[in-house]
């Protein structure tokens, strides 16, 4: 196929069924993506996914041990030394860290996400040498620059 073939007219996916086309046809539903963008709803049930597991982890009592035992190695990983004061503290916190955790990944995840699209995007319209003011904007609205597109259209599904 070349870049002057018109794209075939193919609807958005769902949102269900782009999670579910990532694991069982992942190059159709790239293609899919690639031409409607839409990342929110994926990141979003995601990091609820990930919240969600990480507070039930971390509510039960082999979790919390496993997260005293990190942070105990942590501390004495930079040279001090745990008493027992110390260890008592640490452990009475313990019963907060599910819920820190979790509101810790609903917060960070997403602000470290567009960070991290504003940079590759950034690096990218550098890469490619655009000069124009509409891709060297940064929007929330990630849409691939049209020579990604013709490379997936190249070698995305037949």
């Amino acid at each position: 196929m070349t870049d002057a073939e018109p794209a075939q007219t193919v609807a958005p996916l769902s949102l269900p069924a782009r999670m579910l086309g990532v694991i069982t046809s992942p190059s159709a539903t790239f293609a899919n993506v690639a031409a409607y963008p839409k990342w929110f709803g994926v990141l979003a049930i995601s990091l609820l996914v990930l919240a969600a597991a990480n507070y039930v982890f971390l509510s039960t009592p082999i979790g919390q041990q496993a997260s005293l035992d990190q942070q105990v190695t942590q501390i004495e990983g930079f040279g001090q030394t745990v008493d027992d004061a110390m260890y008592e503290q640490l452990k009475g916190r313990m019963k907060y860290t599910a819920a820190i955790s979790a509101v810790a990944i609903l917060v960070a995840s997403p602000v470290i996400t567009v960070v991290f699209a504003a940079v590759s995007r950034a690096k990218l319209a550098w890469h490619i040498g655009s000069t124009s003011a509409s891709s060297s904007r940064i929007s929330f609205q990630v849409r691939p620059p049209s020579e990604l597109r013709a490379t997936v259209r190249r070698f995305g599904p037949r």
